[in-house]
């Protein structure tokens, strides 16, 4: 997932083909499992890079802490 977020960043390349070069074939599975661990889509990530802080964790690691104590 922090490959695909790097690539929306630093890239022009559709997220369609991020999702290829990381291993899904398909763009819904791809951007479901990307919303999950980062807590938004990669089409909101993409138009909005600068919500995103550099240290944001992603929103399962921080649910599975909650869910830990």
């Amino acid at each position: 997932m922090h490959e695909s977020k790097r690539l929306l960043e630093q890239s022009d390349l559709s997220i369609q083909r991020i999702a290829d070069l990381v291993g899904y074939t398909s763009l819904s599975a791809f951007s479901d499992r990307f919303s999950r661990y980062f807590g938004k889509s990669p089409r909101f990530f993409r138009r909005n890079p600068q919500s995103w802080s550099h240290d944001q964790r992603p929103a399962l690691e921080l649910e599975k802490q909650t869910l830990s104590y």
